[in-house]
C-alpha cells in the first residue's frame, strides 16, 4: 500500500490517488499474503497519531514562545494553569 504519510501530504495539497489504483493495491497486497492483522494496524496507527500530535504540539508551543505568548495547560488534577510558552520550551524540544 501507499505510504500513509505521503497520502496525508497528498490529501491535503488535494492531489489525492485515485480510488482505483487505492483499491488496485489492497487485492495485490492480498494476493500477495502480506495481509496485516488488524492489531499491528491499531498499533501503526496509534504510534502515527501520536506522532503528529508531538509534532504539532511541539511546533504550537514553539510558536509560541517565539512570540511570547502563554499557553493554557492542566496538571495532573485538572488544575488549570496560564504559563509561559517559553517555559514549556525544554518539555516538547526533548521529543
Amino acid at each position: 500500500m501507499i505510504d500513509d504519510e505521503l497520502w496525508w501530504d497528498n490529501a491535503l495539497r488535494g492531489s489525492q490517488d485515485k480510488p482505483d489504483n487505492l483499491a488496485k493495491e489492497a487485492i495485490e497486497e492480498h494476493q500477495s499474503g502480506k495481509k496485516k492483522n488488524k492489531k499491528t494496524d491499531i498499533t501503526e496507527l496509534s504510534e502515527k497519531v501520536l506522532t503528529g500530535l508531538r509534532k504539532a504540539l511541539r511546533k504550537l508551543v514553539e510558536t509560541s514562545a517565539a512570540n511570547n505568548e502563554s499557553l493554557v495547560i492542566a496538571d495532573e488534577d485538572g488544575s488549570v494553569k496560564l504559563v509561559l510558552a517559553k517555559e514549556l520550551l525544554p518539555l516538547v524540544q526533548n521529543n
